[in-house]
């Protein structure tokens, strides 16, 4: 895969259209089309704010790894599930309270 279309990728799959990447990486959207179609080559500035937008390590933007950025964290993820939980019963509970649901619920 050519170093535009990996642009193009993960900008896509940060779901945002060029014209609004540029803006957010702080270029005109004509040059994040030429980075994107290979007719010119972005500043280190440049590709720091697009890895930084899409959530990727320039390794990652450039094709040098594949690497994540950063690695889930096990701990983390059990800990806002608790969290989530936690928070749904206590709105339930709420709900139930004021009549908005069964008590059976």
């Amino acid at each position: 895969m050519n170093i535009g279309k990996r642009y193009q990728l993960y900008r896509r799959r940060s779901r945002l259209t060029q014209k609004d990447a540029a803006k957010l990486i702080g270029v005109k959207s004509y040059q994040l089309a030429n980075y994107e179609s290979n007719r010119s080559e972005p500043s280190i500035k440049v590709l720091i704010a697009m890895a930084k937008l899409y959530r990727v390590s320039v390794d990652q933007l450039l094709g040098v790894t594949q690497k994540p950025l950063l690695e889930p964290n096990e701990d983390l993820i059990d800990q806002q599930e608790a969290e989530r939980q936690e928070m749904e019963k206590a709105l339930k509970s709420l709900l139930k309270r004021f009549g908005i649901i069964d008590k059976e619920q």
